[in-house]
């Protein structure tokens, strides 16, 4: 954990999962060294926030987008989104927090 901050009364920790993902360049531009965002995401022991240099896109993702993961490079990553023909891996963060230090 890397601090915290309030959102919606509650306390939420700030956890970068650097440390546990392996050395992956998932961007041709990653730099990542300068976060400007965190990324609020529910889980099944509250809010985590995860830090993020920006937002690619949002979109909305229909059932039929999904698709299993062809070699997984991340430990909470077993799913894949399919959008205009790109692969972004899904990040399952319940299971990615029992390998946080």
């Amino acid at each position: 954990m890397n601090g915290v901050f309030r959102f919606e009364k509650e306390w939420v920790p700030v956890l970068h999962f650097e440390k546990i993902i392996p050395k992956h360049d998932f961007r041709q531009d990653a730099c990542c060294t300068e976060r400007k965002y965190v990324l609020v995401c529910a889980t099944e022991l509250g809010y985590v926030g995860l830090p993020c240099d920006r937002a690619v896109r949002i979109v909305n993702a229909g059932v039929d987008c999904f698709a299993a993961c062809e070699a997984p490079l991340i430990p909470g990553c077993s799913q894949e989104m399919i959008y205009r023909n790109e692969r972004y891996p899904i990040l399952d963060i319940d299971r990615l927090l029992p390998h946080c230090p």
